[in-house]
């Protein structure tokens, strides 16, 4: 199964069509077709999105910045990240809170496929105001395998170190589990050590194995 994260924030599967087994068909190029998986976000919303358009101009997209499997529990998890100042009814437009979604999709056994979002983060202010995300953006996303821990999905890097740990079901959607902020000068760390922050460009997880 092949998908693709597009810059118009969905997620598409490309299925290619079925065709008989014979010569021409080895040597001409395949049809195919693409699905929007984010269905969920179309319907009545599409129509509403579609005349707020006319009457507006397009919102800006958040396009997908990441996308990732997780093989242990067969969810595709996405996450789309837009520029600062995505949401103008944001109390603060800078806040990378507003202008980033996750949103997960579950494939099932008949080949469809469910989907679940989008989760806002600044829905978990508890979590989140504990670091400061009004200049931050994510630089990763990371499934963690059922192995490790069956209670947590996956985490969150953002461009200050934080990591954020979120779970989601298919039935109660995303909740944040956790927050674990950069090592610092406070506990004799080196990661925000000099007089400007050092800012993590990527990043890498496995099996409680953190890189960046």
């Amino acid at each position: 199964r092949l998908f693709a994260g597009c810059k118009d924030g969905n997620v598409y599967e490309l299925i290619y069509a079925d065709e008989p087994d014979s010569i021409g068909s080895y040597f001409s190029v395949r049809k195919s077709r693409k699905v929007n998986c984010s269905s969920s976000r179309g319907g009545i919303f599409a129509i509403f999105g579609g005349v707020r358009d006319v009457l507006l101009g397009p919102k800006a997209a958040e396009p997908v910045a990441f996308l990732v499997f997780d093989p242990s529990r067969k969810i595709i998890l996405a996450l789309t990240q837009g520029s600062h100042g995505n949401d103008p009814a944001a109390s603060n437009p800078a806040d990378l809170r507003f202008s980033s979604h996750l949103h997960a999709f579950f494939l099932n056994s008949d080949k469809t496929t469910s989907y679940k979002g989008p989760f806002s983060i600044a829905s978990e202010p508890h979590i989140i105001d504990k670091c400061d995300l009004s200049t931050e953006e994510f630089v990763g996303l990371h499934p963690i395998l059922n192995d490790e821990y069956n209670r947590l999905n996956a985490v969150l890097v953002t461009s200050s170190g934080c990591r954020i740990y979120v779970s989601v079901t298919e039935q109660d959607g995303f909740s944040c589990r956790a927050l674990r902020l950069p090592p610092s000068t406070d506990h004799g760390g080196w990661f925000n050590s000099g007089s400007r922050a050092t800012r993590v460009r990527a990043s890498s997880y496995y099996n409680g194995v953190w890189v960046a």
